[in-house]
């Protein structure tokens, strides 16, 4: 991603596991960690919190599957 102020790249950016992030300000460099989360139950939970208060998923699956 690349702003008026800088730029930020992510290495790797699509595994679930060990990723990095790092910023770019002028001429300083920070990484920053990110947390590990187990995205498989972030996406149950969710489900299930859809379910019991009769609400609409936030990404509905029907988006996800080809035609």
């Amino acid at each position: 991603m690349v702003g008026t102020e800088g730029w930020l790249e992510m290495d790797p950016a699509t595994l679930y596991g060990g990723l990095r992030m790092r910023v770019h300000r002028g001429d300083a460099t920070e990484e920053r960690p990110l947390p590990v989360r187990d995205h498989f139950a972030l996406e149950m939970d969710h489900m299930s919190d859809c379910v019991m208060q009769t609400k609409s998923r936030s990404r509905p699956g029907k988006k996800d599957c080809a035609t």
